[in-house]
Order: C-alpha cells, then structure tokens, then sequence
C-alpha cells in the first residue's frame, strides 16, 4: 500500500489501548472528523507536542522508514510510524485527500528531559513554522473531515507477536474486527478494515485464522 497518510486513533508512545481506543474512534465517528487539540472537547486533547493545539500528525506512509541520522547523539531519528502507528489501530487517508504540511525535521528530543520537553511545547506553538522529529510525519491544520476516511488498520503482527496462547489471540482480534465493524455500521462508514502488515482486507473470523495460520 502506497501514497497514504496514518493517523493513529490513540497514538500513546509504545502503549495500545482497547478502552482508549474504542473510547476514541468512537467520538471521532461520532463527531465526523479528525479535529485538532484546541477544537476537541474530550479528555484526550490534553498533551502538547511538536504539532501543538492547531495541527493534527499523520504518517506518511511511504517515509516510514527513513533513516536519518541525529548528528547530536549519532542515532537514526525515530520515525511516526514505528512510534505511533506500529502498535496502535489507525485512520487511513489517501495523500490526494489532503493538504498536509511537511514540517522541518529538528533534532530528536527525549522525553525525560524536560528541557526537549519544553522545546517541542515551544515549537509546537508556533503559528508559521510546523516542527517534527520524526522524517516521516507530516501535519494538517485544525479538522481532517471523514468523507476522507478511506481505511482503517488493525496492529495484528504487534498483537499476534504477544506471549499469549494462539486462542487467546484469535479472540482479541476477532473482538478488535467486530467492535470497529459496529462502530463503522453505527456511523453509516462503508469502508474497509485492513490489517496494517499485509494491507489484506479484514472481514470476517476466517481472516483472522488465516493470519493465524501464516504464524
């Protein structure tokens, strides 16, 4: 699958959420559009990054493993995709779709210290200039509306990965997959759901078992 921007639905670093997740897609079925901080009225518009309160971070797909090297550390910059969208089930869109921005890659930060914390809050509040350490991310200013919407990805190798029996897999997926078709039948969305690895389409439990099968 090539010439598309994920956006991740509950982009928590290195973390996957059922609850978040469903919490989330929901409100984004629900409301018609993928909104920035400033314009949603959750709980999850809290946290400030290098995209700050306007911009919304997609990941352009086709950059996602780009490698820089960070001449400060001597390390590659970590991308978007491996950060955020790797681990977390995610909002598919053509690039033809939207007016993305490609903001000016920085050195990487680490989020322990908080002078780059302070930084990337710094920047990402800047109203002219769009700032990432991530080569492969790009922003959207304010509201991405779903007529949009072209996909949504399951994580299924992150979850077929974990050290759990192959039935207990099975069930996550499959609850996963039928959880995200009521959600899509609820809000009137007649799109397909993919599984990020292979970009194979996710219908039925059958699809399940033949990735299961694969492992």
């Amino acid at each position: 699958m090539d010439n598309i921007y994920l956006h991740g639905v509950s982009a928590f670093y290195y973390q996957y959420s059922q609850k978040v997740f469903f919490e989330q897609l929901e409100y984004i079925l629900q409301t018609g559009a993928v909104l920035s901080r400033r314009l949603q009225e959750n709980s999850y518009a809290m946290n400030i990054g290098f995209n700050g309160l306007d911009y919304i971070s997609l990941c352009d797909y086709d950059l996602k493993d780009t490698k820089i090297i960070n001449p400060k550390t001597g390390d590659y910059h970590h991308t978007s995709y491996y950060s955020y969208i790797e681990k977390t089930i995610s909002l598919m869109f053509n690039k033809d779709d939207i007016p993305a921005i490609k903001p000016k890659l920085v050195s990487s930060v680490d989020l322990r210290k908080n002078k780059d914390f302070k930084r990337m809050e710094r920047l990402g509040k800047k109203k002219n200039k769009r700032y990432s350490d991530m080569p492969d991310e790009v922003q959207v200013k304010d509201i991405i509306p779903l007529k949009y919407l072209s996909g949504i990805t399951i994580p299924c190798n992150f979850i077929l990965e974990k050290q759990l029996s192959i039935n207990e897999k099975r069930r996550i997926l499959s609850y996963q997959l039928r959880l995200i078709k009521k959600l899509l039948t609820k809000y009137s969305y007649n799109i397909p759901i993919y599984d990020l690895d292979t970009f194979n389409v996710l219908m039925v439990d059958d699809d399940i078992d033949s990735l299961l099968l694969k492992k």
